[in-house]
């Protein structure tokens, strides 16, 4: 894998979902937290993340908020399994996917 050209893509794409929450005039109600890169670790055996990331939250109890809830996502997809029926299970959140 070309690694510079796929963050350059990433980029590209982090980029365009900023504008559509500018287009959308959303800034003020959408909460946007997102993070794609690949882990490797360095002569210390330490984990080093080279990302693109971005974040649209208003404060640090969203963002624990948003966080939690990856955390809760995580836990959920192991019980799951392979298949998971997302839309049952989000909707114990209030979220609907349609």
């Amino acid at each position: 894998m070309d690694r510079e050209e796929f963050f350059l893509e990433v980029q590209k794409l982090a980029v365009q979902m900023d504008d559509l929450i500018d287009r959308y005039d959303a800034r003020d109600e959408v909460v946007c937290v997102f993070l794609t890169g690949s882990i490797t670790e360095d002569e210390f055996g330490d984990m080093l993340i080279q990302a693109v990331y971005g974040m649209h939250v208003d404060n640090s109890d969203e963002l624990d908020s948003v966080l939690e809830f990856f955390s809760q996502m995580y836990e959920a997809s192991k019980e799951l399994g392979d298949e998971p029926n997302w839309g049952d299970f989000l909707g114990d959140f209030g979220i609907s996917l349609n």
